[in-house]
């Protein structure tokens, strides 16, 4: 086969630019060309990886700013409602927004297409982007959010809602020569099989990152026999949420357990308590083969969890993370609750009875090494 030169084009957001990076680097091994349009906030970090950068970005007055925590914290308060109310409310702002955002960096995505000259465009993004499946090259849809939204079946869930029926629209065409969705086997709808419309379902891609890290000496010290290490990673929405991240914390002061918190850019100068530790961005990949539980809002550090073999504890926010959340539940993976919603003693259980289910434990283990032999690690 020809080397190609691979153009993959994520949402702004870290979630979806892993999930790309996963797949670029195993398209990279052999011997393609890889490039990533990435927003300029985002700058540096895939050159790392040995990736070429693309940068576009919206008009903020030469200030460089990562957009959706800043989102996140003007529109929080949405979070509290009931799902179809954040699908009326906050949903409809935030992908009003992208949409605008889309038409904003069209030119720059041409410009950058033109200059690039792929041969093959990965595009992962909720709302289409003209400029990329009209450009006469063929293009993938890697979708790495929840799949509902993507398949538009009325055999499964509504998009968004973290229901168990009817159907919803989509916003993205399909692909008419790959479609590709991230989705554990364990959750996958066995009456869609097999799939149609050139999908194909990917259990994960775990991107080599090298980082390394070491347990804080204060969390070595374990209060109890029962004391297990939790990594809570709420998203890039999440942590920029100070009233949820306040409450999570506070709540979770009161546990055995002890805590590795990623703060985000907003929580990040806010103290935590003794049986926690954390830092503003954290090497996710080389955290969790150490802890023995995850607690996540519902993104794709799920499946990295399962990947690992960690069992995860689900607290959606919003959007597919809803949809996830219900998917845990319904397979018996896990416990998805409301953070907002849910009782200090609700919390403090579902992390306690988690901990100490060795069944779910060794059911997890087994899922991330059927996932991990698959990767050959």
């Amino acid at each position: 086969m020809n080397n190609l030169t691979i153009l993959f084009t994520p949402l702004d957001g870290w979630g979806h630019i892993n999930a790309c990076h996963g797949l670029a680097e195993e398209l990279k091994s052999r011997g393609h060309r890889v490039v990533f349009a990435i927003d300029k906030a985002f700058k540096g970090k895939l050159i790392a990886y040995g990736f070429e950068e693309y940068l576009h970005g919206l008009n903020t007055d030469g200030e460089v700013i990562e957009y959706w925590p800043l989102f996140m914290e003007q529109n929080c308060h949405y979070l509290k409602e009931k799902p179809i109310v954040m699908v009326e409310k906050f949903l409809v702002t935030a992908l009003t927004k992208m949409f605008a955002d889309n038409k904003e960096r069209e030119q720059q995505y041409e410009h950058i297409i033109h200059k690039v000259k792929p041969d093959l465009i990965v595009t992962d993004n909720y709302i289409c982007m003209p400029t990329i499946t009209n450009a006469g090259i063929p293009w993938v849809w890697l979708f790495s959010a929840a799949l509902h939204q993507a398949l538009d079946d009325n055999r499964i869930p509504p998009a968004w809602s973290g229901a168990p029926k009817l159907a919803d629209r989509r916003l993205h065409p399909l692909s008419p020569y790959l479609n590709i969705y991230l989705w554990p086997k364990e959750f996958e709808y066995e009456f869609l099989e097999p799939m149609d419309n050139n999908w194909v379902r990917v259990e994960n891609f775990i991107r080599t990152t090298h980082e390394t890290f070491e347990i804080p000496k204060q969390l070595l010290v374990r209060p109890s026999n029962q004391s297990k290490l939790v990594f809570l990673s709420m998203g890039s929405f999440g942590c920029a949420n100070i009233e949820l991240m306040t409450r999570l914390t506070t709540v979770l002061a009161q546990s055995q357990h002890r805590f590795i918190i990623s703060k985000g850019p907003v929580f990040e100068k806010h103290s935590l308590p003794p049986n926690m530790w954390g830092q503003r961005f954290l090497p996710q990949t080389a955290i969790l083969p150490l802890v023995d539980l995850v607690i996540s809002h519902g993104g794709t550090t799920v499946t990295e969890s399962y990947f690992y073999g960690k069992p995860v504890l689900v607290l959606p926010l919003f959007g597919d993370q809803l949809d996830v959340g219900q998917r845990v539940m319904e397979t018996k993976l896990g416990i998805c609750l409301n953070p907002f919603y849910c009782t200090d003693e609700q919390l403090l259980n579902a992390i306690d009875t988690m901990a100490a289910d060795t069944a779910l434990a060794q059911t997890i283990a087994n899922i991330g090494k059927r996932m991990r032999e698959m990767f050959n690690i």
